[in-house]
């Protein structure tokens, strides 16, 4: 995303000094909504490794903070992996 159409979709929304940016995600699998923690902002050299290069912005966030949802996306391939198994099981019996 280009931080000219953040801008722009943050003045259409419109905020204030009061405004809270979270980042997010959601499980394709269940829906269930999961608050991700902002950890920090990357730029210029110490992201491109060149000097003075303001082509890029990298928001970091820390996804293995969120313990409930890597224990329920774990748990989610855990079942499939489950039915697979049954599936040739019961293949295996026909």
């Amino acid at each position: 995303m280009k931080v000219v159409d953040l801008i722009n979709i943050l003045n259409q929304i419109g905020y204030d000094e009061n405004t809270e940016l979270t980042f997010s995600c959601t499980d394709g699998n269940t829906g269930q909504y999961y608050e991700i923690p902002f950890e920090e902002i990357s730029f210029g050299e110490e992201l491109t490794g060149k000097p003075y290069e303001k082509d890029q912005i990298d928001i970091e966030v820390d996804v293995d903070s969120v313990k409930s949802y890597l224990h329920n996306k774990g748990m989610s391939m855990l079942d499939d992996l489950i039915l697979d198994m049954c599936d040739v099981i019961a293949k295996y019996r026909e």
